[in-house]
């Protein structure tokens, strides 16, 4: 965001970010771009739903993930909370390096 508006990163911008938490930083991209909105709001609940299967204990997420029938729809979710966030950050930057490295 701060790259396309300036085309730096200063350092003060980098610490801005980090001190913000993963839904702050949606949530802030979602307000500051109307047609990320959208994008940011399925974002958040796909993350929250993440954060609540992954609080589970470790043995009873490694064995859903082991249940062929609790993987895969676990997996798919995964895939679309990944494809959400490309999505979110091929509008910002296209095809812009800088932004191809966040998703790393």
């Amino acid at each position: 965001m701060v790259f396309a508006q300036k085309r730096t990163v200063t350092l003060d911008d980098a610490r801005a970010m980090v001190e913000l938490s993963p839904t702050e930083r949606i949530e802030s991209i979602g307000a500051r771009f109307a047609g990320a909105a959208a994008n940011a709001t399925r974002i958040i609940s796909l993350y929250e739903h993440f954060l609540s299967i992954t609080a589970s204990p470790e043995s009873a997420l490694v064995a859903r993930f082991l249940d062929r029938d609790q993987r895969r729809p676990l997996m798919r979710e995964a895939s679309e909370l990944g494809d959400a966030m490309y999505e979110l950050i091929q509008g910002l930057g296209g095809d812009n390096k800088l932004y191809r490295l966040l998703v790393v």
